[in-house]
């Protein structure tokens, strides 16, 4: 008896939370799926509208759990492909393989899950698997730009260039928003990138053709044949060499940004000499308007979360550079110019004693000193290093041979 009426309430609420979300009052809905789940665990209505909450949320590892949940007590061709979906958005791709491979088992025809496999398939660099999973998409949704456009990367994948630039032209012509008409036209822009190559033979190589960043390097190289580091630690010297590529690029390039912005307190030395070098005024946040073009200066870059945000809260376009790129183990994400990757650990010279300043609860104006004492000796270094011998060769590579860079401003 007391089984049956826990079913029966767990119903009740489960009725209650729907209507509450009808209403937009989405906060006591939640409460109500949770309390129809307490008391009756199998509900899996309740898991769904739960994993759904979760999904719009951004919290995707929840989402999973949930739709994990709703599988495992009915396992019917929906919840395998909620489940699916979600787990492609946090890249668990193993995990996303076997809850499509579920779904395939119920619906071999279905072109909604071919298209996702396609998705997780190309994620692998799989790209010929790929292709066979959007054959019955193509043929389904032949007006969907989505499929065209994956299609599109699927080619490039395969260095079919001429193939892929005509996937990707028949993208853009049904893609229906600016978002998405940005998302092909970049597409199109990497195909042409690839096309400028043999091969690609370094890690600049790489990465410019991949998506038009631009990577300087350090004293540790000769700018042009520039690798990954597993640790790096910058010496004045380092960060001096990468500053007088930068100069000599933005010189070169005409680079016409109207501020720099430092995105935390280790970066704002670096920042203060890069805004001597460049003749471009240091401003906070507070000081932009929608004109402005920004470039946002990272010493250290380890989460990719905070150039998300720092770019999502500026009211105008921004470029991205970092001097020491942290975050690739957990990210693939790419600022527009770094100068280089280390994939271990990576410091800045003057952070020992900021750290060491922040531990001890020192003063403002202490840090303050700190900051411009790193900032002298950044700007003296710079300017006794001897230039790279090859540096007119480094600002080619950018301005006559690979010239379509992610940098606002650039001629």
């Amino acid at each position: 008896m007391e089984d049956e009426r826990n079913r029966a309430d767990g119903v009740r609420y489960l009725q209650r939370g729907l209507a509450l979300e009808r209403a937009n009052r989405i906060n006591e809905a939640v409460e109500q799926y949770r309390q129809a789940i307490a008391m009756n665990p199998h509900l899996r209505e309740a898991h769904n509208a739960l994993g759904f909450y979760y999904q719009r949320s951004g919290l995707l590892a929840k989402a999973a759990d949930a739709f994990h949940t709703v599988a495992s007590l009915d396992g019917d061709f929906l919840a395998y492909f909620n489940l699916g979906y979600v787990l492609v958005e946090l890249e668990r791709y193993e995990d996303a393989l076997e809850a499509f491979a579920s779904c395939l088992r119920q619906a071999p025809e279905d072109a909604a899950t071919h298209f996702e496999l396609a998705l997780i398939y190309l994620s692998r660099n799989e790209y010929t698997e790929a292709l066979s999973h959007l054959q019955l998409p193509l043929t389904n949704y032949p007006q969907d730009w989505e499929v065209h456009n994956l299609l599109g990367r699927c080619l490039l994948g395969l260095r079919r260039y001429d193939e892929a630039v005509a996937a990707l032209g028949r993208s853009l012509l049904l893609a229906g928003t600016p978002f998405a008409q940005a998302e092909v036209i970049e597409n199109i822009n990497t195909v042409e990138r690839h096309r400028e190559f043999r091969n690609l033979n370094t890690v600049k190589d790489q990465f410019y053709a991949r998506e038009g960043v631009i990577y300087l390097g350090s004293a540790a190289d000769d700018g042009l044949h520039v690798h990954e580091h597993h640790d790096f630690h910058f010496s004045y010297g380092d960060v001096a060499t990468t500053l007088q590529r930068l100069n000599a690029l933005a010189s070169s390039s005409r680079w016409q940004f109207t501020a720099i912005l430092a995105v935390d307190t280790l970066a704002r030395p670096l920042a203060q000499a890069i805004a001597e070098l460049l003749h471009t005024p240091l401003k906070t946040a507070e000081d932009l308007n929608e004109q402005d073009r920004v470039l946002l200066v990272f010493a250290v870059a380890r989460e990719a979360e905070l150039l998300l945000l720092t770019v999502e809260h500026l009211p105008c376009q921004a470029t991205a550079f970092c001097l020491g790129l942290n975050w690739l183990r957990h990210s693939k994400l790419l600022p527009d110019v770094v100068g280089i990757v280390a994939r271990g650990t990576c410091s800045m010279p003057w952070e020992s004693e900021l750290r060491q300043l922040r531990a001890e609860g020192a003063r403002p104006e202490a840090v303050l000193e700190c900051i411009q004492r790193a900032t002298m000796t950044i700007q003296t270094t710079v300017a006794s290093t001897p230039i790279d011998p090859n540096l007119p060769r480094q600002i080619r590579y950018y301005t006559r041979v690979h010239r379509r860079v992610n940098v606002l401003g650039h001629e």
